[in-house]
């Protein structure tokens, strides 16, 4: 199932350099648990607000 969240990255768990392919733990506004978000991310440089999608 496909969710659009928005939220902060609070740990990389795993990220593949060649291709982007990451898994992150994600603090989204509006909830109280982390979630993880598994895709192909562009590098996050610093503390970031991100729309996945």
């Amino acid at each position: 199932m496909r969710v659009d969240v928005t939220g902060q990255i609070e740990r990389i768990t795993y990220t593949n350099p060649e291709n982007g392919y990451t898994i992150a733990r994600v603090k989204v506004r509006g909830e109280k648990r982390v979630v993880s978000v598994v895709g192909n991310l562009v590098p996050v440089h610093g503390v970031e607000i991100i729309n996945f999608s």
